[in-house]
């Protein structure tokens, strides 16, 4: 897999899956729940999330809702190169907020 950027609604119906690749989630407009692996929050616009790969994810959209999503596996050439520490933000799933 290689890494990708996608602006995307949620829908409002909760759905789950887990993959193996890691996802950064980033709120643009609305808002959407998330649960992954039992640490539950919200995101909204200039907040989000780090998913890890394969840890299972609960999430649905609220409303009007939209997310700028980057699907990173393990071999991207952030994660291995110059920047190699930069896994280490997978090492947990978390939430965290934006300044503007």
């Amino acid at each position: 897999m290689t890494s990708a950027i996608r602006q995307i609604p949620l829908d409002t119906a909760v759905h789950h899956h887990s993959h193996d690749f890691h996802q950064i989630v980033i709120g643009l407009r609305g808002q959407a729940e998330f649960e992954i692996e039992g640490l539950g929050g919200s995101i909204s616009a200039l907040s989000g999330c780090i998913v890890p790969a394969n840890h299972v994810h609960y999430y649905a959209g609220t409303g009007d809702n939209h997310q700028l999503i980057l699907d990173l596996p393990d071999s991207a050439l952030s994660l291995t190169g110059h920047q190699h520490e930069l896994v280490r933000l997978f090492d947990a799933p978390r939430f965290f907020a934006l300044d503007g």
